[in-house]
């Protein structure tokens, strides 16, 4: 999976939220369920992985085979 753009940047204020957009795509991902982690930065420090999301690649559930 690759994720466009690679690296967020951006300053979100205390005790605010922000969007982001992220277009990923599953070429070669084959099917099934994947997690997404985010690695974490804050002022030149690594975080670690604080969130991340799933998708599922492949067919669309309940779409004909």
């Amino acid at each position: 999976m690759t994720a466009e753009p690679a690296v967020l940047e951006g300053v979100v204020g205390p005790e605010s939220r922000e969007r982001f957009a992220v277009r990923l795509r599953a070429d070669g991902a084959g099917s099934g369920v994947r997690m997404i982690p985010f690695d974490i930065t804050l002022d030149g420090e690594r975080r670690g992985e604080l969130f991340d999301f799933l998708v599922r690649t492949g067919e669309p559930p309940g779409a004909a085979r």
